[in-house]
């Protein structure tokens, strides 16, 4: 429960009613050359997901989804302006799709990967709160040093916030219970097929009855179809979807060591042990240059970090990453105890591509060039930090992205 600053509850922050109301636009530097490998597009995309959307891009092009990358997943209820990179001699004139608007095409010997951006510039209507109190919540966020770098509420699924769940079983080697989960959760689901599937297992009334915009889900059932067992069926889905379910859980981690963190410590204090990274004026960190924090240097360290030159860095737990060597490793270790889960189980030999190695996430940010007027808030963030845990620090964000595809 989070309180405004005279200890009251904060107000409700609505977005994305309509989507018009959430714009983000890629930015990217991304080298041009005639003649390059690559075809580059930079399209303006409403109201679908990115996942979907490059299948769908795939379809016109009659090319296989393979060999279009991007630089990063969005929002589905939003207008996004992103870049795809296109690994095929193709025309993509023939691209004819409803609320896909190509901008701008160019060839590059860049292989675009997901990442490749510098930031991502919003622009965001709101309903609830007026300016005047946005404008007094920024100051005081400003003041304390940014904001927590959560991930936010989509990484966990949008209608069925269970993306971790998935996440962690798949981790224990509990590949059945995973596919069951995703197929049925009772906290979630009301639709009679999904529960009649997982426990009857008759994939031939299931397919009949499973929507056909419940792709993903097909896709499972139809393994089972094939195979008579769930183990091995998140190879049904897109390489990229499957290790999703674990990084929802890494992310759903993180999201706990850093709240423990801050009860302990505040948002950006550094101590010995800590590791910390110099970041841009985005607030994208330099992984290349981590900087060991120590009793000599801690007092430079937080002196740096208060002029917003350096960020601590908690680790998101995977098979080369694990708690910290600092005072704060402790709660770490004993975050990874009560979920029965250790550094070694994020190496999946069984199924190499459900591996994670992990990483370091910065725990705080800040907005670039925030303004709010008239109901609309503009401002722009490095890769990777997310617009909803920013306008979580204004209200209690109700958020009417909810999708059907389980994600």
């Amino acid at each position: 429960m989070t309180l405004d600053d005279d200890g009251s509850l904060l107000p409700a922050i609505r977005i994305k009613e309509d989507p018009e109301d959430f714009l983000v636009e890629e930015i990217a530097d991304i080298p041009r050359r005639d003649g390059g490998k690559y075809i580059i597009i930079r399209a303006e995309i409403t109201d679908w997901d990115t996942n979907k959307v490059v299948e769908a891009i795939a379809s016109s092009l009659r090319i296989s989804r393979k060999r279009i990358s991007y630089a990063g997943t969005k929002d589905k209820r939003a207008k996004k302006i992103q870049y795809f990179c296109i690994n095929a001699p193709v025309d993509v004139t023939r691209i004819s799709l409803n609320g896909f608007r190509i901008l701008d095409t160019f060839r590059s010997d860049h292989y675009l990967k997901l990442g490749d951006l510098t930031a991502n510039h919003f622009r965001i209507r709101f309903h609830g709160p007026e300016d005047d109190y946005i404008k007094r919540r920024y100051d005081a966020m400003m003041a304390n040093g940014g904001f927590p770098n959560y991930f936010g509420q989509q990484r966990f699924g949008s209608r069925r916030r269970n993306t971790h769940d998935v996440g962690r079983l798949i981790v224990m080697g509990r590949y059945e219970d995973a596919v069951r989960l995703y197929i049925y959760d009772d906290r979630y689901d009301t639709e009679d097929y999904r529960k009649d599937f997982v426990e009857t297992l008759d994939y031939a009334r299931a397919l009949d009855q499973f929507p056909k915009t419940l792709r993903f889900e097909r896709s499972i059932i139809g393994y089972y179809a094939d195979h008579r067992t769930f183990r091995g069926a998140f190879d049904a889905l897109p390489k990229n979807l499957a290790i999703m379910f674990v990084h929802a859980y890494q992310s759903y981690l993180f999201n706990r060591m850093l709240s423990l963190r801050i009860e302990r410590y505040g948002l950006n204090t550094a101590i010995p042990g800590d590791i910390a990274f110099p970041v841009d004026r985005y607030f994208n960190p330099d992984r290349s240059r981590p900087v060991e924090v120590n009793e000599v240097n801690v007092d430079r360290i937080n002196e740096l970090i208060r002029k917003d030159s350096l960020r601590v860095a908690l680790p998101i737990i995977g098979s080369e990453v694990g708690p910290d060597s600092s005072e704060f490793g402790e709660i770490e270790r004993k975050v990874l105890e009560e979920e029965h889960i250790d550094q070694a189980m994020f190496r999946n030999v069984e199924y190499p591509h459900l591996s994670s190695t992990g990483d370091r996430r910065i725990v705080s940010a800040k907005p670039v060039d925030f303004s709010v007027s008239g109901g609309i808030m503009e401002f722009t963030l490095g890769k990777g930090i997310y617009a909803t845990t920013l306008i979580s620090e204004f209200g209690k964000v109700v958020d009417s992205d909810i999708s059907s595809d389980g994600f």
